[in-house]
């Protein structure tokens, strides 16, 4: 919704009615990220929602046309006849954003606005295959009513009173982007009033069979302040801000203690759990560190083990090498085995061997 005095009197503000929810179709092709898309079918200004749409001049002229289109922004400047309107799309906008809602044959539909007064509210509108009749009715705060009936005339055709032209002569176009017809097409908008004085909240509008109309916005003229509608739990919350600054009112300067004291308590206590997070951090760093010492201490250590075997295995390699030379030798470099008739091995040479092999079985063992 915006809020602004352009076009209007010193004491009215503009009000562009939100309509969320509403919107359901796109009847303006646009140029959004460098690419023309086109507007939807059976949203279409004509034909049904299926015949023709409008579209932005940014996305006409990128394509090689030279025709009048709606402007780029979707705003409509101020000028004698109504205030500045902002409409619904916008090549800025995203590609599958609603625009407008279409109106099949006889429906309905409503919508809610800023509460106020209004003195005037401008309803942007087509009518295409023929005029539509309009029902319009006004809901105030006080529970009533007030009923206006109009007949929008068909887009291609000149208006009175109270219609107006917000956008006229323009082009349509096709589904593809090919200019169906090149100029006397319009954008109308139509004035009407709500009652003086009273508290406008909803408007509701009704369709008679005839014709197919396209909606496009509401712009009012609100002539005292605006009640911004606010969410749900804003609302909750608002209450029961209100309900503790009452509370603390009334006790005085006990309460201004109390509610400094708690402040001084979640401050410390922030604190705290400030200070057991850096803790927490030295002590996780140290523990890393320590561990890092450690792994590297276990590799090292099982790096000299496997060592100290393989020296060992060397050893013992080369002990039984000697044993087998020490052997083969004394057969007088024959076949390996000692002769028949040889003289038995000394006592002395019997003990050395085998110290010999119980020391390397030692150190295997080991």
């Amino acid at each position: 919704m915006t809020l602004n005095g352009a076009g209007a009197a010193q004491a009215d503000t503009v009000v562009q009615v939100p309509l969320p929810g509403l919107l359901d179709g796109r009847t303006v092709s646009t140029l959004t990220g460098g690419k023309v898309v086109p507007w939807t079918m059976d949203s279409g200004v004509d034909g049904g929602g299926n015949g023709n749409g409008y579209m932005t001049q940014a996305a006409s002229k990128s394509l090689g046309q030279n025709v009048k289109a709606l402007p780029d922004d979707g705003k409509f400047a101020a000028d004698a006849r109504h205030p500045e309107i902002v409409l619904h799309y916008s090549n800025d906008a995203d590609a599958a954003s609603p625009q407008t809602h279409p109106v099949h044959g006889a429906m309905g539909f409503d919508f809610n606005v800023p509460v106020a007064t209004y003195s005037k509210l401008f309803l942007i509108v087509t009518s295409a295959e023929g005029s539509s009749g309009l029902t319009v009715t006004f809901t105030y705060a006080d529970a009533s009513t007030e009923m206006v009936k109009l007949s929008v005339p068909d887009y291609f055709n000149d208006v009175s009173d109270p219609f107006f032209i917000l956008y006229g002569n323009m082009a349509k176009w096709g589904k593809n982007g090919n200019v169906g017809e090149q100029n006397h097409h319009n954008l109308d908008g139509v004035e009407v009033h709500p009652a003086a004085g009273k508290m406008l909240t909803k408007v509701h509008v009704d369709k008679t069979a005839g014709g197919y109309l396209v909606f496009w916005g509401a712009t009012g003229l609100a002539t005292s302040a605006v009640v911004i509608p606010r969410r749900r739990h804003e609302r909750r919350h608002r209450r029961r801000r209100g309900r503790r600054r009452r509370r603390g009112n009334g006790r005085g300067r006990r309460s201004g203690r109390r509610q400094r004291r708690g402040w001084r308590q979640r401050d410390r206590g922030r604190e705290r759990q400030r200070g057991r997070r850096r803790r927490g951090g030295r002590e996780r760093k140290r523990g890393h560190e320590r561990l890092g010492g450690r792994e590297r201490f276990g590799r090292d250590e099982r790096h000299g083990r496997r060592q100290r075997e393989r020296g060992r295995q060397r050893r013992s390699r080369r002990q039984r090498e000697r044993g087998r030379q020490r052997w083969s030798s004394s057969d007088g470099g024959g076949c390996g085995c000692r002769a028949s008739g040889a003289a038995a091995p000394s006592a002395a040479a019997l003990l050395l061997a085998f110290a010999v092999g119980l020391t390397a079985r030692r150190r295997r063992r080991r």
